[in-house]
Formats: C-alpha cells, sequence, structure tokens
C-alpha cells in the first residue's frame, strides 16, 4: 500500500553504481550527501501506540436487508460489517495482509460491493471496497478458526487497511501507515489470502510432499533430495515457482507484513472444494476449500528443498527455477543451519543486507516505499522521511545508505588493496553493503547446546552520527594485557556439574591467584541475585558464555583487560575476554538470521559430565588445582584491543517501536591510541567478554570511512 500518489520527483537510481552516483554531484562528495540526508531528513521515531491500543477493526454483521429470491437463493448484499475500536496491544484480532490489485488470471474481473460497511454519521452503510472473495475467505476463516479452537474465546474482530486506516493523504493516513507493522506484529492471527489455487489432486499431494519434508533428507548438515527423480524434484520445484508467482510473493508491503508477522502468520492457499476429501487435514487444516499452512513451516520447507534441488540438478534452466523460488520463500534461519553445519560460518551473520536485497526486488507503486519498509523489517528506530526525500530530488540509493549507517549497522573498514577499493566503487548501493558489511560476528554459546543466535546477532549495532571523517559513536576501549590459559580456569570436571555460581566462584578464586583481586569480586556479583536489568541479564549471558567456552574443551585462552586512557582513573576496571582460536574467516555468500531474547537461569545445573567419570581422573584434576597459573604478560604492541558498547532498550513498549537492545565487542586496530577520539578501524575477530566499568563514563570513538566511499 503506497504511502502516497504523488508522482516521483527523487531519483531511482537503485540500478547505478555509487561512482555513477557521486559524479552526478562533482560538487558534492558523496559523503557529504549521506550526512545531509541525515542532518535534514531524519525523524523522530514516532510511530503511534494510541493507533494500536485504540485500534480500528471490523466485525461480520448479519445483513437484515439480505433476502431471498423466488428461486429460494439468497439475493442483494453478501454482508454487513460493523466498525469498532479495540485495544490492538492484546492481539485479538485478524490482520489481513491481501494485495489490493487483483493477481491476474485468478481474481480479475471479481465483484467488489457486496459488504457494506457502516460508517459513523452517515444512515446508510457504503459498499466495500474490497473484493467480494476477499472479504468471503476472512470470514470463512474467521467461523473455522473460532470452531476448530474453542480454548480461546471467539476472535469476532479483523483489521484490513482499506476500511482500518485512514485513506485520505494527510496526517491520520501517515500515522497508520506508520503502523502498519505493529498491527501485524501484534495480532495473534495474521493471514496472508493468497490467489493462485492448488488446481488437481496431483498437486495437492506434491505440495504435501514438500511440507512434510519427505522430499529431503539431511546428509552432514547439507540438505540432499531423498531419493527423489529428477522429473519429481522439477514438478515439486515448478509447483513451487507457480504458487511463489503469486502477486501476494511480489509486493513490497507484503513482504514487510509477513516478515513481521512471520512466526504466526497463515497462509490461505486456495482450492476446489472438491479436494477437501483429498487434503490431509493434519497438515493443512479443514477449512472447506483453502489449506491453511504456517508461514514459518512453508518457508523453511521450501528453502530446504531448494537447497537440496540447487545440490544435484544445476543446469542453466535448474537455475533460474532455483533462484525464483528462494527469492521468495528463503528461510533465513535455515540457510543460517546449513552453513554452520557445514563448517562454512561459526555464527549465524547479519540479516540486514539479506533484507535490503530482498526488499528492492519487491514490487512497489511508490519505490520510495523501501526506506520505511526496510526500517520496519530491521527494526530501525533512526527513520527517514521519504517523502520529503523525494520531494528534494535525493538519491534513492544514497538515502536507503544513509538509512543502514544511521542505524548503527558495522562497514568492514579495514584497509584493502586499491584493486578491492575500485571494484567495490563499482557496486550498487545495496550490493555495496551486502559487500562491505560486517560479517564476523559470533553470537553467544550457553551450556546444555542452548545459543542466543539469530536475533541476537540483531543487536551488535552502534549508537552513531555520521560525520565528514567518519562514524562517531560512544563506547569504551580496551587493552588486554594478559593472556591465561583455558586450562588453568576450567572448573574441574566433577565441579561442572554444579550450578553457574559454583563454577564461576572457582574461576574467580583462581583470578585471585594471579593478583586479579577486583575482576574477582565483580565476578562474585554477578550471580548474587536474580538478574533484573539489561546490565545484569547481559553480565549473566556472558558469564555462562565464558564457562561454556572453558568447559567445551576447546584450546583458547582469556584475556585480561584494562581501559585505554579511562576518564576516570581513580575507579576501578577491568575485563575478561573468550579468545577463541584463529579460524576462517572468510564470509559466505549467502547470509544469514536473528531473532530476540530472553532471561536466563543462574540457578540452573550447567552442562554436567557422566556421572561414571573415573576416580582417578578426578584425583588427577584436583591435585592440578593447586598447580601455579601460567600468565602471559603482554607488551604494549602485543596487546589486543577491543571496543564494547552496550546500550539497553528505552521502555517496555521498545520492542513494538524497533528498538533492540545494543551491544558491540570487537576487536579493532588504532594509529592513534592516545587521542581524545581514537579512530578505530574492525578486524574480523568479534571477541565477547564480561565487562565491569563503573563509574566510567563512555568514550567518542571514531570509525573511519571504508576506502570505497572515500574520494567519491
Amino acid at each position: 500500500m503506497p504511502l502516497s500518489n504523488g508522482e516521483n520527483k527523487g531519483t531511482d537510481d537503485s540500478d547505478m553504481s555509487l561512482r555513477t552516483i557521486a559524479s552526478s554531484t562533482p560538487q558534492m562528495p558523496l559523503i557529504n550527501r549521506l550526512i545531509r540526508i541525515q542532518r535534514q531528513h531524519q525523524l523522530d521515531q514516532d510511530k503511534s501506540i494510541e493507533f494500536v491500543t485504540n485500534l480500528q477493526c471490523l466485525q461480520f454483521r448479519r445483513d437484515r436487508s439480505r433476502k431471498r429470491s423466488l428461486d429460494g437463493e439468497p439475493s442483494g448484499p453478501l454482508g454487513l460489517m460493523r466498525r469498532s475500536v479495540i485495544d490492538g496491544s492484546k492481539g485479538e484480532f485478524v490482520a489481513v495482509s491481501w494485495t489490493w490489485d487483483p493477481a491476474k488470471g485468478f481474481e480479475s474481473g471479481e465483484p467488489k460491493g457486496g459488504f457494506r460497511v457502516e460508517e459513523s454519521g452517515l444512515v446508510e452503510p457504503t459498499p466495500s471496497g474490497v473484493r467480494d472473495s476477499i472479504l468471503l475467505r476472512v470470514r470463512e476463516y474467521m467461523s473455522y478458526r473460532n470452531l476448530m479452537d474453542q480454548r480461546d474465546r471467539n476472535v469476532d474482530h479483523f483489521w484490513i487497511d482499506k476500511h482500518c486506516i485512514e485513506q485520505t493523504p494527510g496526517p491520520e493516513k501517515e500515522e497508520g501507515m506508520q503502523a502498519m507493522d505493529l498491527v501485524y506484529g501484534k495480532s495473534k492471527y495474521p493471514i496472508a489470502l493468497l490467489a493462485r489455487p492448488v488446481q488437481s489432486s496431483g498437486e495437492l499431494e506434491l505440495l504435501a510432499q514438500i511440507c512434510r519434508g519427505h522430499l529431503v533428507d539431511a546428509e552432514s548438515g547439507r540438505f540432499v533430495l531423498a531419493g527423489t527423480s529428477r522429473q519429481t524434484a522439477l514438478a515439486a520445484m515448478q509447483l513451487l515457482k507457480d504458487i511463489t508467482d503469486d502477486l501476494w510473493w511480489t509486493r513490497g508491503w507484503t513482504y514487510q507484513e509477513n516478515y513481521r508477522a512471520f512466526l504466526k502468520m497463515v497462509l490461505l492457499v486456495p482450492h476446489d472444494p472438491a479436494l477437501n476429501r483429498r487434503k490431509d487435514k493434519r497438515l493443512f487444516g479443514s477449512l472447506s476449500g483453502q489449506l491453511c499452512i504456517p508461514s514459518q513451516d512453508f518457508h523453511a520447507r521450501a528453502t530446504k528443498f531448494c537447497l537440496a534441488f540447487h545440490a544435484q540438478y544445476y543446469g542453466p534452466g535448474d537455475q533460474r527455477l532455483y533462484d525464483s523460488v528462494m527469492l521468495r520463500t528463503k528461510s533465513y534461519r535455515t540457510l543460517s543451519d546449513e552453513q554452520i553445519a557445514l563448517g562454512q560460518v561459526a555464527s549465524p551473520q547479519a540479516m540486514s543486507p539479506i533484507i535490503f536485497g530482498d526488499v528492492i526486488q519487491r514490487d512497489l507503486t511508490r519505490v520510495w516505499d523501501r526506506i520505511p519498509i526496510i526500517a520496519n523489517c530491521c527494526y530501525y528506530t533512526a527513520l527517514l522521511d521519504s517523502e520529503g526525500l523525494e520531494e528534494a530530488g535525493e538519491s534513492l540509493s544514497l538515502s536507503i545508505l544513509a538509512l543502514y549507517l544511521m542505524n548503527g549497522e558495522i562497514l568492514a573498514n579495514h584497509l584493502k588493496d586499491h584493486a578491492d577499493v575500485e571494484r567495490t566503487r563499482e557496486l550498487t548501493a545495496v550490493a555495496f553493503i551486502q559487500s562491505q558489511s560486517y560479517q564476523w560476528f559470533r553470537s553467544i554459546s550457553l551450556e546444555g547446546g542452548r545459543s542466543r543466535n539469530l536475533c541476537f546477532i540483531k543487536g551488535c549495532r552502534f549508537l552513531p552520527t555520521l560525520m565528514i571523517e567518519g562514524i562517531l559513536t560512544k563506547g569504551h576501549l580496551w587493552a588486554i594485557e594478559k593472556l591465561v590459559r583455558s586450562e588453568d580456569l576450567r572448573p574441574q570436571r566433577h565441579r561442572r556439574r554444579g550450578t553457574l555460581e559454583s563454577q564461576l566462584d572457582y574461576i574467580a578464586d583462581r583470578l585471585r591467584d594471579i593478583g586479579e583481586d577486583w575482576i574477582a569480586s565483580q565476578l562474585d556479583l554477578v550471580t548474587a541475585k536474580k538478574p533484573k536489568t539489561f546490565s545484569q541479564n547481559w553480565k549473566a549471558w556472558m558469564a555462562e558464555n565464558l564457562v561454556s567456552a572453558l568447559n567445551g574443551g576447546r584450546d583458547l585462552k582469556v584475556g585480561i583487560a584494562r581501559l585505554v586512557n579511562p576518564k576516570r582513573p581513580d575507579r576501578d576496571n577491568g575485563a575478561l575476554f573468550v579468545m577463541e582460536e584463529e579460524e576462517d574467516s572468510s564470509v559466505p555468500d549467502l547470509l544469514s538470521e536473528l531473532f530476540s531474547h530472553g532471561s536466563s537461569d543462574n540457578e540452573s545445573s550447567v552442562s554436567g559430565h557422566s556421572e561414571t567419570d573415573s576416580e582417578e581422573e578426578s584425583s588427577s584434576e584436583e591435585s592440578a588445582e593447586s598447580e601455579s597459573i601460567s600468565v602471559e604478560e603482554l607488551e604494549e604492541e602485543e596487546q589486543t584491543l577491543v571496543f564494547t558498547s552496550f546500550r539497553e532498550r528505552e521502555s517496555d513498549w521498545a520492542a513494538e517501536l524497533n528498538d533492540l537492545d545494543r551491544y558491540v565487542s570487537m576487536a579493532v586496530t588504532c594509529d592513534d591510541v592516545g587521542s581524545r577520539t581514537p579512530r578505530l578501524r574492525t578486524t574480523k575477530k568479534w571477541i565477547w567478554g564480561l565487562n565491569f566499568f563503573p563509574g566510567q563514563p563512555l568514550q567518542d570513538v571514531m570509525f573511519p570511512w571504508p576506502e570505497a566511499l572515500r574520494g567519491l
């Protein structure tokens, strides 16, 4: 749904290279244009909570003007819809995702006006501008849902943008458009109305095989076809392509709706009612004439099948099928899981660059709507006035790049050779983001195999301001002064059956043995109370990550660090960083996902080992406790620098307002450590740790622009 109907005045230069875009304004360097966009067109986070808590919805009501004709069939209006206001934050409504334009070949020529809406101030209800078939399907789904799930009270309200957002251009319409992502995110019952029907029993059975996962096996972390013939595999790929060629899959706004409601979204796929008796009701539900498929499941199954198909069949035609289906159905989580299982990456990578690429390939009536859609899908709080940018004739590509940077996304700015710089300048803005985005994040690992992967990576962002010199942000700069072998801090095998607190007590005692009494005292405080604040939760997660890393048996070291040039040298400070082994730092071609976080239970038992451990092993390990600890003191030129930054999200509604807890913990290089605003460059190391800096103010640091942007 477009934000406005005005003609485009800004420049849609999405297909142009950065060099070409820069050459269009030789009098103003590209970096200056990015800063101008930030200063002149940034919006405050103004999403309306009241729009959701006082949500305009519709209810179906019996239309008493509907009568029967002489042959006994009902005639007249199909139904009546009455407006009502509910507290949408509770989620007790159906949010409808649909396309305003009819899908060619399936919905063309369908009538409107069969349903009528009671409007305030009007005596007679007005005909609806929504296609009759859409509202009939919504009504049927609501009746079906209430019948099948009687544990919940009936859901009588639904939200559809055509009627529930003010359509007259102005502040009210803008308010509703900016809050659409909240509506789909809060709804407990979002549905997507697809138009392309399942057309035969053969298609129904093939789709069932795909959705059950029967066509795919997993071998050594890789998805492969499960004894599937080439004919069946091609038919399945073609069916997926036909389904995802549906108009709904191609639009930018429906991409946002699906993304924000993803875990709850149900895809409604029409079919001939004659197939009702043939469909697997446990898989597709029992709604007459429609399949009910959880969007998350469909994306995951389609992605696994595509990966298996791509691994076995790879010709020009196969590639086109694969590209088409993966563009619309890719599951970031599934891609990430396969990459990690195959050892291509050690941890999920940032998902934002993929979202940027996906959105620009969706169709929009107004291309500048890409900006709010990207912002909502990436959970951005720094917004841009897309209408103002368009009116001012700004570059759409540079506006998208500015949006990325203003929200703290991290660019790799370590130096590259001249050839790399020149090649990068020939990329489009979105390709530049995908090429230069920092991709060496590490998720944290918790005991018992738990992890804080996909959503956790989403919070790895700066708090930035764009400057001529680079990206200004705040945090703390640490220097790792000592290294301790993991075996010198690792709790002995019999101790690992204890609580997190008991294991941290052991580590603290070992730190006291080497004179780190203050850090040990801070470690004692981590589990002293049940964590309530972000800071306390953060320390608990990092403490568990430390214990998990030590118990993992890997050859690693723990770095003991101090702040570089602290503003309050009279205050104690210290940090423990987990120093992993050197690993392949290449970045995969396929990027990945992220998602949310919760609290950890510090009293739970963590990763106990077998009770059959021999007494001999236990005895030898007990004797090791009394051995001296080997500490490697590092010269200044050998010290690793680590930049850390943490910020708690600002309110209880922060998640709905796209605000996230933010955290950065990355190894950096610096040539001017003693300066007031050190200039930092990224490395290929993301190093998590426990940081203690009570009373220490934040320090300004500058991340210079990547060489590819300088001079343009």
